[in-house]
Order: C-alpha cells, then structure tokens, then sequence
C-alpha cells in the first residue's frame, strides 16, 4: 500500500495525516490521535494550522479544531466544517492573515480568527491536483497551475492576496509537452541556496518524472534583468523535497538522491567534452611548435584527456592523458603540465575529454613553446 503522508507543524508539535488512519500529533516523545476519524470519520488528505486551530480536508469538506486544541471537532460555536467547496480540496498554506485553500478547480481565501468572523472568497480558476504543486519562496508561494507557474502575492492597501502574471509564459510552448492526465504528479521545490525554484513536470509518453523546469529568480525582474529558465534531465524520480537547504529526490527502486551535487550520480559517470575554438594563430602557413604547456587549478584532481585536433580533421586527433591528482592541494595553486607536439600544422584545436567517475579539472590556459612559422602555406 502506498502511503503519501502530508506534515506541518501546530504549536510543539508535527501533525502528519497518513490518508489511511486516524491523523496524529508527535511531540518529539509520544504519539497522539486526532480523533478526526473518530468523531467525523474521515482520515484527512491535507492540512495546516491556522490562528490556533488545525484545519484539515477530507473531499470537498474542511473541518477545523476548537481553538488550541488539536483533538476537539465538536464544540459548537468553536469547532466545525464547511462542505460546499466546488471540488476536493488538494493543498493549503497560510500566506499571511490568510489560509489559502486550493481545490481541484478553484482557489479560496480563508481570513479571520473565529467562526463568527471566517471569510471563505472563491478567487478564479486556479486550481491544482498535485499536493506538491505550491511551494513557499522569498516570503511569496507559488504554484503551478492553468499550464504556467503563478506567484501568490500581498497586494494593496488591504493587503490583499492575489495571483499575477505567470513567471512562464516566455516558455510556454515548451511546456506544452506536459502531460495534462498525470497533473497529480507535479512538485514545484524551491531551492533558496541558489535563488531557484524546480518545477518536477510529468512529460507525454514518459514515465515517472525525469525532467525539471527551473526557474532561475537570482535575476528578478525588477532588477532589470531577465527571469531565467533551465531545464535538467535525470533519472525517474517520484518525489522530491527540500531539506536543510538542499533537494533530495527519491525513485521508485528505493534509492534517494542529493541533487546538485558532485558530478556523478550513485557511480554513474556524466562523460564530458568539450573543444576550443581552432588556433590558426592569424596566418594559414604551416607551423611547427616543441610543446604546449596547461595550467591547472591544483585544488582539483585534474584527471582527463587532452584531444589535439590538427588541421580541423576529426581523423587526425592526438590523444595525451592528464593525472595531477598526485599534487592536488587544499588551497589555491597552479599546476602546469607540459604536452609534446610532433609534426606541421595549419591550424590546431585543443579539447579537454572526461569519461570516468573520479575525473575532474579546473583548466586555466595554456602556452605554445617555440612556435615557428615554416614559411609554406
């Protein structure tokens, strides 16, 4: 059986609804039930704590505790419900002095502290089906949603919630690759380390979710420049989550992943190459030269293969290993490394290649030693 628990925090303690029992309180000790099966017989999809009380969902109902309490649904005037949302409620944040209510077609605005003040307005079509669809970033939330990614924001002298201008639309025939059946797959992650936020899509015809959108917010619009938008492919994954400032992912064979990290992933080696462009040196005549002599970073192993390319012809490449792993230090330092070269040449083309796990570099440049001009073209 598979569970997809959903958590958040009242008070001291961590609320989790399992979907499949009773939801229970943990103090960091002990365990203790809800009684939301109990006295209303439902186990709850989705959750939050609002003003003093815990707000959970079952379908289109939401029911909320008396206040500071975790385990009355029945004190009248104090406890209660409302269950006439248009469709099953999916997610909820607070955002503010507001309780933001997402169902499956529709957004609503909860605000107030009692049941004698709670305000439900219904705002657009801006539904999500996805739990993970919302993610809270840079004191805003955004979610996906109507085929774009939409920040949530506090507007006006009211301070009043609402969504703007999707972030996406500059990308918008991308993602009209997004399967539309599997939208309950999505997770929008932020990332504040790096100013990003990942939107983990299901793609048509693919299974499981191997492909993120991210939204690169180091460049926000009203610093003048550009919001940026990158897209990162890797293994299957069926969740992914941030913690402690970092995202993990986690696939269906039981294996979880730290994103962004090193170069590899679980030993699989991420082969690189890379060319520069050809050296003609300003002239066609022919050259001879004695060496070619790199700079490395020596902080790094500065294990790979340097390519020398003659004549721009891909069947007259010269192929010369690199390992200074030996002299690899914990501060800055530069290595060099000297390359023979044999034979005349036009022009010359240098590349630096990697096909194993423990290969890495930092290349700084290089030098030609003795080269001469032979006169002939």
């Amino acid at each position: 059986m598979y569970i997809e628990p959903y958590f958040f925090q009242f008070k001291e303690f961590l609320v989790v609804i399992t979907t499949k029992d009773d939801p229970f309180v943990d103090d960091g000790t002990n365990l203790y039930p809800t009684d939301l099966y109990t006295d209303k017989g439902v186990y709850g999809t989705c959750g939050a704590a609002f003003h003093g009380r815990i707000f959970i969902a079952d379908g289109n109902t939401l029911y909320w505790t008396a206040a500071n309490t975790y385990n009355d649904w029945t004190t009248a005037n104090d406890a209660g419900y409302k269950d006439d949302f248009v469709s099953d409620i999916v997610d909820m944040k607070v955002f503010g002095s507001y309780l933001v209510i997402w169902t499956k077609s529709d957004v609503y605005y909860l605000s107030g502290y009692d049941p004698t003040d709670f305000r439900f307005d219904q705002w657009g079509k801006m539904g999500v089906f996805s739990k993970y669809a919302n993610c809270e970033f840079d004191n805003n939330i955004y979610t996906f949603t109507n085929g774009g990614l939409y920040p949530l924001e506090v507007t006006g002298d009211m301070a009043q919630v609402r969504f703007v201008q999707a972030l996406s639309d500059k990308i918008a025939p991308l993602l009209e690759e997004v399967d539309q059946d599997r939208l309950n797959e999505v997770m929008v992650v932020p990332y504040e380390k790096r100013k990003q936020i990942w939107v983990y899509l299901p793609i048509k015809g693919k299974a499981g979710i191997y492909k993120a959108y991210i939204l690169n917010m180091m460049n926000k619009a009203d610093s003048g420049s550009p919001l940026a938008w990158y897209t990162r492919e890797g293994k299957p994954i069926t969740h992914a989550i941030q913690y402690n400032g970092e995202i993990y992912s986690a696939t269906s064979d039981g294996k979880i992943y730290k994103e962004d990290f090193g170069d590899t992933f679980d030993g699989d080696t991420i082969e690189s190459e890379i060319w520069f462009e050809p050296l003609s040196f300003n002239s066609a005549r022919v050259k001879n030269c004695d060496e070619f002599k790199t700079f490395w970073d020596a902080q790094y192993n500065n294990k790979c293969k340097i390519g020398l390319k003659y004549n721009g012809k891909a069947d007259n490449i010269k192929y010369r290993d690199i390992d200074l792993s030996s002299k690899k230090k914990t501060v800055t330092d530069i290595l060099s490394k000297t390359i023979p070269l044999k034979g005349e040449f036009s022009s010359i083309q240098f590349g630096i290649i990697t096909d194993a796990a423990d290969e890495d570099y930092m290349f700084y440049g290089g030098t030609f030693i003795n080269l001469k001009e032979t006169g002939e073209y």
